[in-house]
C-alpha cells in the first residue's frame, strides 16, 4: 500500500500534474516551486519574502488537500 506522502511526493514530482493543477484551481505552485535564486533574494531585500511564504503556505495546503481529496482517498487498499 503506497503511503500518503509518497502519494505527494509522486505528485509533486509531476511537472504536468502540477501545472494542470494549477490551471484547474488558478493557483501558483508550479511558479512559486520554481523560484530562481536572484527572485529569492530580491524577494528578502523588499520584504516581498513574509507575503510569499505566506501565499506557499497556503498553495501547500491546497495541494496537499487536493492531492488527498483526489488521488490518495481513492486508492483501493
Amino acid at each position: 500500500m503506497l503511503t500518503f506522502a509518497q502519494c505527494l511526493h509522486a505528485a509533486l514530482s509531476n511537472e504536468e500534474f502540477i501545472q494542470q493543477y494549477d490551471r484547474l484551481s488558478g493557483g501558483h505552485l508550479n511558479k512559486l516551486l520554481k523560484r530562481k535564486p536572484i527572485d529569492i533574494m530580491v524577494d528578502k531585500a523588499t520584504g516581498y519574502e513574509v507575503i510569499l511564504e505566506n501565499e506557499v503556505r497556503e498553495s501547500a495546503r491546497q495541494f496537499i488537500k487536493f492531492v488527498y481529496d483526489v488521488i490518495y482517498s481513492r486508492l483501493q487498499d
